[in-house]
């Protein structure tokens, strides 16, 4: 071994996934849990701090109404794109509401 190769096998390796829709994140990710490699999933993070009782979900129907919300309290995806998609602003908005709770975790 190299001077530097002990000191980095011991260190853990962070991979960030990245990519479009359809490109093939989720079969990655799954592989490295089958693999037991931790994985950090943010658009997971994400869903869950929207999640019914949240302050984030209540801080998004306060912003735009109960109309946001399907019958069962969860957020309604589809309606909130239509809003975040064409409106940088709003899209700003949204994100400053969830990313504190995805970086937190």
């Amino acid at each position: 071994m190299q001077d530097g190769e002990a000191a980095s096998a011991n260190q853990q390796r962070r991979i960030g996934l990245t990519g479009g829709i359809g490109m093939g994140k989720t079969v990655v990710s799954n592989y490295l849990a089958v693999k037991q490699i931790p994985v950090l999933d943010a658009d997971i993070y994400a869903r869950e701090a929207v999640e019914p009782g949240s302050a984030v979900l209540d801080e998004i129907r306060a912003r735009y109404g109960v109309s946001i919300l399907l019958p069962d309290g969860t957020l309604d995806r589809h309606q909130l794109g239509e809003i975040i998609f064409d409106s940088l602003p709003e899209k700003n908005w949204l994100e400053q509401q969830i990313h504190p709770s995805v970086r937190d975790r």
